[in-house]
């Protein structure tokens, strides 16, 4: 018993610290002439060039959304038309295609 409560007390102090860690998020937001959203950089730590890029419409409404890792595109990208349907979804990995895309 002594032993997974001291167990227990470890794994609580690793996550703890792990929390800690500060993360700072910095936004890049680029407006349309009106003033709205047209492009938002958001990074998640000041030493990293992992990011995720969202892309909007002039009427306000949701283009796109891409991930950046190492300042490369990767993961799932998907894009929008504007009335809101699926216009695009296609997985990078290291900046290439990795898989199938759809496009509709």
């Amino acid at each position: 018993m002594i032993y997974k409560s001291n167990l227990i007390f470890l794994f609580s102090m690793i996550l703890l610290a792990y929390c800690n860690e500060k993360i700072e998020k910095t936004e890049i937001v680029e407006k349309w002439s009106d003033g709205t959203q047209k492009t938002v950089h958001e990074y998640f730590s000041v030493n990293d060039s992992s990011f995720r890029e969202t892309e909007f419409y002039k009427s306000g409404k949701l283009k796109s959304k891409y991930y950046y890792k190492d300042g490369k595109i990767d993961g799932l990208a998907f894009g929008l038309f504007e009335s809101g349907d699926t216009a695009q979804i296609t997985h990078f990995e290291k900046g290439l295609k990795n898989g199938l895309e759809k496009t509709w």
